[in-house]
């Protein structure tokens, strides 16, 4: 809702201060494309097409105000008009288009983030049933994981702290290791 509300004021003020300036010859009709590009980003397709469609109305009308107004018709810069126009609805589609991918890698990303999780626990839980003992040190020699036969065989409570240091643990295995 906000983005929808958003988009609608963005056209109507910067066509308001396009013709505040002088109209397309003042260049401000470029900012419009800044606006449907972002709008697009948030947007559902629908919408992109309508906030595109507006502002190239928008700037039809701004651009024949005078005729619509005052009966004098302008002789050029229709155009450009047209070409403004046409800018806008390809780029908000390509937007729209970009942002969609965005989205899906970002879900797959996702989602490959929690079968790497759920791999890496049963991982853990394999080798914490193993009847061999494991142990994994770093090349300081801080222990990060022992399985239970490894703290049986080794004799040291499960219980212990955090990256105990290997010579702590076993001294023997410290020197055979490094």
């Amino acid at each position: 809702t906000q983005a929808t509300f958003q988009s609608f004021i963005d056209v109507t003020c910067i066509t308001l201060l396009m013709h505040a300036s002088g109209g397309l010859d003042s260049g401000l009709g470029l900012i419009l494309l800044i606006s449907i590009v972002a709008s697009s980003l948030l947007l559902s397709t629908r919408m992109t097409i309508f906030y595109a469609s507006i502002a190239s109305i928008a700037i039809l009308l701004e651009h024949n105000w005078q005729g619509l107004t005052a009966g004098e018709w302008p002789s050029e810069g229709h155009t450009q008009a047209g070409m403004l126009g046409v800018a806008l609805f390809l780029s908000a589609m390509l937007a729209h288009n970009l942002a969609r991918r965005l989205r899906a890698t970002e879900d797959l990303a996702k989602r490959r983030g929690v079968d790497l999780a759920n791999l890496a626990q049963i991982n853990d839980l394999i080798i914490q049933r193993m009847q061999a003992g494991v142990m994994v040190c770093d090349q300081v020699g801080h222990v990060h994981m022992m399985n239970k036969t490894a703290h049986n065989f080794i004799g040291v409570p499960e219980s212990q702290g955090k990256k105990p240091l290997l010579t702590d643990i076993s001294a023997s295995l410290a020197t055979q290791l490094f």
